[in-house]
C-alpha cells in the first residue's frame, strides 16, 4: 500500500513539475512577445505604470484637496478613468492615434479631477419642484 501511494505521489509530482515548467514556458513566451513590442524593459515597465498611476494620481489629488466630494463620485471617476486611459492605449497600440505613454498620467488624472467634481454637482442637485 505504501509503494502504490508513493508511486501515485510520485507520477503526481512528475505532472505537477512538467504542467509547472509548461506554464512558465507559456509565460515567458507571451512576456518575450510583449517586451518585443517595447524597446527595452524599462520602457515595459514606465508603460505599465503610467496606465495606472495617472487615475491613483487624481484619486488622491481629490482625496487629499477637494474634500466636498463624496466616495461615490471619485470611485465612479476613478473607473471611468481607467477605462479611458486603457482605451487610449489600446487605440495608440493599434496606430489608430498617436500619443506618448507618459501623457496617460495626464489623461488619467485629468479625467478624475473633472468627472469627479461634475458627477458630485450631478449627484447633490435639488430635483425639480413641481
Amino acid at each position: 500500500m505504501l509503494f502504490i501511494l508513493s508511486t501515485i505521489s510520485n507520477t503526481a509530482g512528475q505532472c505537477l513539475t512538467l504542467t509547472c515548467i509548461k506554464f512558465s514556458y507559456n509565460g515567458a513566451a507571451k512576456a518575450t512577445k510583449m517586451a518585443a513590442m517595447y524597446e527595452n524593459l524599462i520602457q515595459l515597465v514606465n508603460v505599465l505604470g503610467s496606465l495606472f498611476y495617472g487615475t491613483i494620481l487624481g484619486i488622491f489629488l481629490v482625496g487629499l484637496f477637494i474634500k466636498s466630494i463624496g466616495a461615490k463620485s471619485i470611485f465612479i471617476a476613478g473607473l471611468t478613468a481607467q477605462a479611458t486611459v486603457l482605451t487610449c492605449h489600446y487605440l495608440n497600440t493599434i496606430e489608430v492615434i498617436s500619443i506618448g505613454y507618459l501623457w496617460y498620467n495626464v489623461i488619467g488624472s485629468l479625467t478624475v479631477l473633472l468627472l469627479s467634481f461634475t458627477m458630485e454637482q450631478w449627484f447633490n442637485r435639488d430635483p425639480i419642484k413641481a
